[in-house]
């Protein structure tokens, strides 16, 4: 489990960090006195010693004892001063702290572990997908348990705190127009209200395929009553009369017709309209759809008049 790993491997960091922090930082007092204390006690030991070992070579020099107890007192002469020696040396090496071998080798290993928990936190955030934006999940390409491609996208992330209304100008209206102008935008199904847009862009060229300028509005959503793929009107200052626009996918052309999919109910009426042209994207609808009309936006070729549908 990452998550296990990364807490291991910041568990050893941090044990490591400590063990450099009290190096570095030397014996306490306590350890001091505890060892100065045994200094002491090892010295009285030697001390006895000394002295139980003068009195037997005076008793051996005199005969009074043989060659065995003068050497087991000689023997446990050499044991006091080991000791005496001994803690004598950890007094010292305490007083005078670690080497500066020491400290780099702590160093080196704290250094190694840093790199070893950056690692297993790298392999933990590479297990999660973080969206580069605040939204609304509105595709999911994917499966838990599926290998995921480069080239296939997990989720489509949309973000309609502010939204855009594509619209075309005729040309002899188009100078009118300027970014920044004020607006107002109607939506079908959406009678009840009014939304105040700014324009955001105006085309300096026309659209190949007609005489009108593509221009983009920016509307604020804030309650996300707007939704991609919604049909609007949209008013300009001097402009007489609004245009609908239909996503080019809604359009149908039979036998050199055009045609749209209303939706009554749960039934699909095919009608005929007269459209322009607007981009590859929308059609300008000049009759045959009013503004509350519902229409399907991605008519499947076995749909066909009078087909019953249900709405999402």
């Amino acid at each position: 489990d990452y998550i296990d790993q990364v807490r291991q491997s910041e568990s050893g960091l941090k044990s490591a960090q400590a063990k450099l922090a009290d190096t570095k930082a030397g014996a306490r007092t306590e350890d001091l006195q505890r060892l100065q204390s045994g200094v002491d006690q090892a010295k009285a030991i030697l001390d006895t010693a000394q002295k139980s070992y003068d009195r037997m070579k005076s008793l051996f020099d005199t005969g009074a004892i043989s060659q065995a107890d003068l050497e087991k007192a000689s023997l446990e002469l050499d044991k006091a001063r080991t000791g005496y020696d001994q803690t004598k040396s950890a007094l010292d090496l305490a007083k005078a702290g670690a080497t500066g071998n020491t400290i780099a080798a702590l160093q080196a290993e704290v250094d190694r572990l840093k790199a070893s928990a950056d690692l297993t936190r790298n392999t933990l955030g590479s297990t999660t997908i973080t969206s580069p934006i605040s939204g609304v999940v509105a595709r999911r390409s994917i499966d838990p348990g599926e290998m995921a491609s480069p080239s296939v996208p997990l989720l489509t992330i949309v973000k309609m705190d502010d939204v855009k209304v594509e619209s075309s100008v005729p040309q002899d209206q188009i100078n009118q127009i300027k970014v920044g102008a004020q607006v107002q935008v109607k939506v079908s199904g959406i009678d009840s209200k009014t939304y105040s847009g700014i324009v955001d862009f105006v085309s300096p060229v026309s659209d190949p395929n007609s005489s009108t300028f593509p221009v983009k509005i920016k509307v604020k959503n804030e309650d996300g009553s707007l939704r991609a793929g919604m049909l609007a009107e949209v008013y300009l200052a001097g402009q007489a009369q609004s245009e609908i626009r239909l996503p080019s996918s809604a359009v149908v052309k039979k036998e050199n017709k055009t045609y749209i999919y209303k939706v009554d109910g749960d039934i699909v009426h095919q009608t005929e309209i007269t459209a322009d042209e607007s981009g590859s994207d929308w059609v300008v609808v000049k009759n045959g759809v009013s503004l509350n009309d519902q229409v399907v936006l991605n008519p499947a070729d076995s749909l066909a008049d009078g087909s019953k549908v249900r709405l999402n």
